[in-house]
């Protein structure tokens, strides 16, 4: 079982994977696979009451117009501010038949080994873009996932994410998203032991395949830290 102390001395929910529980490096996930595409991705989240970072690397590559994969590297500091390996992770994204003209769906499948003794995860996530217009579109997901290996404890661990997009000019996009981790089903802790934040992210692409991502994350309740920074720069092959 995985515990976290945060700054303010509170015991976070043991059972959830520490990637979840630390900066957190995650995203608004969408279905749409674009035939072709590929990318790299570096991200950074920093956590404030912490004083703490985690990084990421990404590389994505779509083997047609219905399917993707991602290899995910994450490294993260620690207590006493040294950096370690925290995991790697490999996703599959499958997107399927539309349901309507303006709602998408699709999932995404992940296996992550963890470092150390923490256990591995095996992840599936329902992913949904509904478009309310020209320039305006929701996003919702549900994620779950299971432990395996060493120290694992049974269940499955549900989380939702969820944004509001507005695009403001072909290279400027606006939202509000949200992440919230309710921990294990069969065994849900109360509000304020889960983790839930929301905040603003500003995305602009900068040319030649280029983009950057700026967003900041407030803590709804006293499990989850206070404020989150986070950057990502995209580079588009």
């Amino acid at each position: 079982m995985l515990r976290k102390l945060l700054t303010g001395g509170m015991l976070l929910f043991a059972s959830v994977p520490v990637s979840v529980l630390g900066q957190n490096t995650g995203g608004v996930f969408g279905p749409v696979v674009n035939e072709g595409h590929r990318s790299w991705q570096y991200r950074i989240a920093y956590d404030q009451d912490a004083h703490a970072d985690a990084q990421r690397l990404h590389y994505q590559h779509a083997v047609n117009d219905d399917l993707m994969w991602r290899l995910v590297m994450q490294r993260r500091e620690m207590a006493d501010g040294d950096h370690e390996h925290d995991f790697v992770q490999g996703e599959l994204f499958w997107q399927l038949p539309d349901v309507r003209n303006n709602w998408q769906q699709g999932v995404r499948f992940d296996l992550r080994a963890s470092d150390g003794d923490r256990p591995h995860v095996f992840g599936m996530n329902w992913m949904n873009d509904l478009h309310l217009g020209e320039r305006w579109m929701a996003r919702f997901l549900v994620l779950t996932s299971m432990l395996f290996g060493e120290n694992r404890d049974s269940g499955v661990i549900l989380q939702t994410r969820a944004s509001l997009n507005y695009r403001a000019s072909a290279n400027l996009n606006l939202a509000l998203s949200m992440f919230n981790v309710y921990g294990f089903v069969d065994d849900m802790p109360d509000f304020e032991e889960q983790r839930h934040q929301i905040g603003p992210t500003l995305t602009a692409n900068l040319g030649r395949g280029w983009a950057v991502q700026a967003g900041y994350l407030a803590g709804v309740n006293r499990s989850t830290p206070d404020d989150t920074f986070r950057l990502w720069l995209t580079k588009s092959l």
